[in-house]
């Protein structure tokens, strides 16, 4: 089955993506925006049109009028021979916007209802050069009790999916610099409708926070929470198998946003939706990101009816592991807070001070990120984070696209890193204005011939171990951090109430990583198992498996295996996958193939069986020969530091 397919039994659903979740100030559209519909110049009343399915033997219908500054389009889709309604416009001449960040949209939102899902759209742009439409996908958020003005950007790379008459053609690309034509469509959402739109402008400058989209606060109990995802899945899942991912993912991450903004829902339940959204947003693929939705759906959905999640051996190895808070627990996702979606929650810069020289914008230092990732609101908290510790030099923020809201601290700075300080598109480097006092003192380099004499032990009356070559695969879900020593280790789970154990790169490449669980060897079960370069530790009061120590030779012989890895030896197989699209080529170097990254080593594809035909597969197609019921092997990993390392 899809990610997205409503069992008869009510098994859970799909949903969430984009991090964080906030309204955007209205950008300083300056004098290259174009106005596309709409705007100071009003709609173009003689120039748009309705087009319907009636084309294609279709029964829909569709209304266009104009009122209050707005194009109101209405209508009823019909499934029955057809099943879309748009209305559209030709542009005068050809639009260069090949300079243009992307397009703007202004609409009003629509009143809450648990009965029915986000509407989802497809804004189509057409160029002279093609006979392609290329579509971007949103949807229409709720507000209540009255209709609010609501805004969405979208990149201009976002327009990504070209078809005609229903034919997708995955090579064709949108010509920005010769746009003639524009257009709105609802496709395939059986039953009436109501958009009203403000405006659509093409705009020079990317608005703070372009990745959100504009969602207003809206009073939400669980069994609101419970009716909007159900009717959000069978609308969103109906569009993912009928091949129309993107809009069932834009309607998705507009109600994942919708219960995050929502009063009334408790804590943990928009922990799951921030978690989620935060997942998604570094998702490597589409598909990842409608099965990272589906499992926070999943988590939420079970959570409200007090039932156990869905096992993790139901999804695709790209989103297995313990990424989502526990039931009943909240999570630090630095972009949940009590009052979200305000203007002054999303502030950026000014906070930062004289402390830190930046933004250099497009640049970062590669390689030297080595006290961990977050993810974060704005650089203003980014660098809060950096204060906070005492060997932070600098930080590379994500400022855009699917990296935004990323933040590595570093040890080092422009002068240290020497050409390790290069161009990264995606982000913006800060640094430190002077070195922060006695940064140095507690820093000893893990050759330093001090190492062996360091007060960095773990502590026996705290801690079981180390249970040499063993770890726990998918479970290091408070950070990574660099260590000199396994005591070190030992302090940051401490410090943590949550952490009860933690796997210590011992040897060799991954020497001196640190990763902290929430899971001991009890709640880990196979999770619990060879990992030949690291050596685990456990707290002696975490609630494991007793006071008396099990060997690794105990432990292995209790059948505590990892699904899909060899019992033969503690060696493991790594098998890269690497998908390019379009034309840019993918070089791959053969260390990366074989990298002991913990991380990678936790998040490797493996095979999983799809009940039913596999969405936008047709039958009889050489992926279909196998049968209704064929092994797919998941490719593509959320993009993490490796990656940007790796170099795009």
């Amino acid at each position: 089955r899809s990610p997205h397919t409503m069992s008869t039994t009510g098994a859970f659903h799909c949903m969430l993506k984009a991090l964080l979740l906030g309204l955007i100030a209205s950008p300083a559209l300056g004098q290259a925006q174009v106005e596309l519909g709409g705007g100071s110049n009003g709609w173009d009343q003689q120039g748009w049109y309705v087009q319907v399915d009636g084309v294609m033997g279709g029964k829909s219908t569709g209304d266009l009028a104009f009122s209050d500054s707005n194009l109101i389009f209405s209508g009823t889709i019909n499934l029955q021979g057809g099943g879309f309604s748009s209305v559209r416009r030709s542009l005068a001449g050809n639009n260069d916007l090949s300079n243009h960040a992307g397009i703007l949209i202004e609409l009003e939102s629509e009143i809450l209802s648990s009965v029915q899902a986000p509407l989802g759209l497809h804004l189509q742009l057409g160029d002279s050069k093609s006979t392609y439409g290329y579509s971007a996908a949103f949807a229409v958020p709720f507000s209540s009790p009255e209709r609010e003005l609501s805004r969405i950007f979208i990149p201009m790379d976002g327009f990504d999916r070209a078809d005609r008459m229903g034919f997708v053609c995955s090579s064709c690309r949108l010509d920005t610099s010769s746009v003639n034509e524009v257009d709105v469509y609802v496709l395939f959402q059986e039953g009436a409708f109501e958009v009203r739109l403000r405006s659509i402008t093409a705009i020079a400058e990317k608005p703070s926070f372009e990745f959100l989209a504009s969602t207003p606060e809206v009073s939400m109990t669980s069994t609101d929470v419970s009716g909007l995802i159900t009717k959000t899945i069978a609308s969103g899942g109906s569009l993912w198998d009928k091949g129309y991912p993107e809009l069932c993912i834009a309607i998705y991450e507009t109600t994942a946003r919708q219960i995050l903004a929502s009063t009334g829902s408790s804590l943990a339940l928009r922990s799951l939706a921030c978690v989620g959204l935060r997942e998604a947003s570094i998702a490597a693929s589409k598909n990842d990101k409608g099965w990272i939705l589906r499992k926070a759906f999943d988590a939420v959905l079970a959570d409200l009816s007090g039932q156990a999640r869905t096992a993790d051996s139901g999804y695709p190895s790209a989103v297995q592991g313990a990424w989502l808070p526990a039931p009943g627990e909240s999570s630090d996702c630095s972009s949940l807070n009590e009052s979200v979606g305000t203007a002054a929650d999303l502030s950026v810069d000014e906070s930062i001070g004289s402390s830190f020289e930046g933004p250099f914008e497009g640049k970062g230092i590669s390689g030297y990120n080595d006290l961990g990732q977050y993810f974060v609101d704005n650089p203003s908290e980014c660098a809060e984070k950096c204060r906070q510790l005492s060997q932070c030099r600098s930080f590379d923020y994500g400022a855009r696209e699917k990296v935004s809201g990323e933040c590595w601290l570093s040890t080092a700075n422009r002068a240290s890193a020497g050409a390790a300080y290069t161009t990264w598109t995606l982000y913006d480097y800060y640094e430190r204005s002077s070195d922060p006092s006695d940064s140095n003192s507690d820093i000893i380099s893990p050759t330093s011939s001090e190492t062996e004499d360091m007060t960095f032990k773990v502590d026996e009356a705290s801690f079981e171990g180390p249970f040499e070559g063993m770890g726990i695969s998918g479970y290091n879900d408070l950070g990574l951090f660099r260590v000199d020593a396994p005591g070190e280790c030992a302090e940051k789970c401490l410090a943590m109430t949550a952490c009860k154990s933690f796997d210590y790169g011992a040897r060799e490449q991954v020497l001196g990583e640190c990763w902290l669980s929430t899971a001991n060897r009890e709640s880990a079960g196979s999770a619990y198992s060879s990992w030949p370069l690291y050596d685990y530790y456990e707290q002696s009061n975490s609630g494991g498996i007793g006071n008396g120590k099990r060997s690794n030779d105990d432990m292995m012989n209790s059948g505590v295996t990892e699904p899909g890895q060899s019992d033969e030896d503690g060696t493991f197989p790594v098998m890269v996958a690497v998908v390019c699209t379009g034309v840019v080529g993918c070089l791959v170097g053969l260390g990366t193939m074989f990298l002991y990254n913990k991380y990678e080593k936790k998040k490797k594809s493996v095979a999983f069986q799809v009940e039913g035909p596999v969405a936008g597969v047709a039958e009889g197609s050489p992926v279909d020969a196998a049968g209704s019921n064929p092994t797919v092997v998941v490719v593509g990993q959320p993009v993490q530091k490796m990656q940007k390392d790796g170099k795009e």
